[in-house]
């Protein structure tokens, strides 16, 4: 079975300017792009697609982009709101991990990096060769279902993005009706069911901080009510998010 997976990487952040020499959001991200293109040594280089300064060049595909997001709530003066979205990286080429480095190591050097309830970090995964099968999607499907409370106890949302690779391979290995039901439900079987499949590349350490002194399962929670303001921002997310997502834009420009 193929375990080579295509992987995309999209971090929302408020940039706090160590300097106060910018006039607007777009003069700081136009220095943050143009000084990280200076950098020989980076894996991937960066452009920016700002409403203010859009991008038509031929990169979308190969470079991280710098871009807006409306669901985005400052909460500090002078903050300034981006989205970043990695190019299409192969999670067999170690070399990824490098140039998310480098990525967070700049934005550092320029300014300071907060976060806030609006924030969010999404990983994107598909199969490095082949499409997916229907066999992959709902053994999947199937293996997110049976675990579903034991991941959300484990797992902050904001760290959901290192194992999900591990997941998916793992699924696909035994996400069969017969095969899940040799796992426990709750933590323990959870670790273990990841820990089964190894993915090539992997750090096998990474899953034990996640584990450590946890055990059974979360129980669901009641769901609130939206509030107005809450119901707007939502809305103007669907909206944008019909006019522009970059990782699938770009994983879309891939010779299948």
């Amino acid at each position: 079975m193929e375990t080579n997976y295509k992987i995309g990487i999209e971090v929302e952040l408020f940039l706090q300017p160590n300097d106060n020499v910018y006039t607007s959001k777009e003069d700081f991200a136009k220095e943050l792009v143009s000084s990280y293109r200076q950098i020989k040594e980076n894996v991937h280089l960066m452009h920016l697609d700002l409403d203010e300064c859009p991008y038509f060049g031929p990169n979308r595909l190969t470079e991280w982009t710098m871009e807006e997001d409306c669901s985005l709530e400052t909460d500090r003066p002078g903050q300034i709101d981006a989205e970043f979205s990695s190019p299409v990286m192969y999670h067999s080429n170690p070399l990824w991990r490098r140039s998310v480095g480098s990525v967070f190591k700049h934005l550092r050097t320029l300014a300071s990096l907060q976060v806030n309830h609006s924030c969010g970090f999404h990983v994107h995964i598909s199969k490095q060769e082949r499409p997916w099968t229907l066999e992959d999607l709902k053994r999947v499907s199937r293996a997110i279902l049976y675990f579903e409370s034991s991941m959300e106890l484990v797992v902050p949302e904001h760290r959901r993005g290192k194992f999900v690779v591990r997941f998916i391979n793992s699924a696909r290995n035994i996400g069969t009706r017969w095969g899940l039901s040799q796992y426990r439900r709750d933590v323990l079987g959870l670790h273990k069911f990841l820990c089964d499949y190894p993915v090539p590349n992997s750090n096998p350490n990474l899953l034990e901080p996640l584990f450590a002194g946890k055990t059974g399962v979360l129980e669901p929670r009641r769901l609130g009510q939206l509030t107005p303001e809450q119901a707007r921002r939502l809305r103007d997310k669907d909206d944008e998010a019909k006019n522009k997502n970059t990782i699938k834009e770009k994983w879309s420009l891939i010779p299948m």
